[in-house]
């Protein structure tokens, strides 16, 4: 067993431009965003950015796959987070209990859409958990947007000279 991936020693170059291309995306990200009001938001554009730069040829990383995946994820977050705040008015279940339920229901339901549509991008279920979990703060949403965006943009104008990593 190996700890090291044998692809490593032939790309090294690849391996560390494409890292710095992370944390120079990133670091333009959080200087952009609260981070603390907005913590599970850029958690799931932090893990979109790892997806798009370590496996920047697969599906995963292509825009249609990004856009519809957290598209489909903000409805499903959205009318996650309505129907708790609905319920906890009206059901004896706990606000906690009922924030889990819809957090799992929200994960569950992304899934779901994003395989049913073929545009699966893993880190946008992240975005309907925040969604559920605490709401979109004021301007939320353009903030999400422009961070794909940037996201989108570095691959597209880069993807010439990107590698898949893994």
């Amino acid at each position: 067993m190996t700890i090291f991936d044998p692809k490593f020693t032939e790309h090294k170059k690849e391996y560390l431009f494409q890292t710095l291309l992370v944390v120079m995306v990133i670091t333009v990200i959080m200087m952009l965003v609260d981070a603390p009001s907005n913590s599970a938001l850029v958690a799931s554009i932090g893990s979109t950015a790892f997806i798009v730069f370590a496996m920047p040829h697969r599906n995963v990383s292509k825009e249609r796959y990004i856009i519809w995946g957290y598209l489909l994820s903000f409805v499903v977050g959205v009318g996650g987070r309505l129907i708790v705040l609905a319920l906890t008015s009206t059901t004896p279940l706990s606000s906690t209990a009922l924030i889990c339920l819809g957090s799992g229901f929200a994960v569950g339901l992304s899934t779901l859409s994003m395989v049913i549509t073929n545009s699966e991008h893993p880190p946008a279920a992240g975005f309907a958990l925040g969604i559920v979990l605490n709401g979109l703060q004021e301007g939320a949403l353009l903030v999400v947007v422009g961070c794909l965006a940037l996201v989108i943009v570095s691959r597209r104008m880069l993807r010439r000279i990107l590698v898949d990593l893994l």
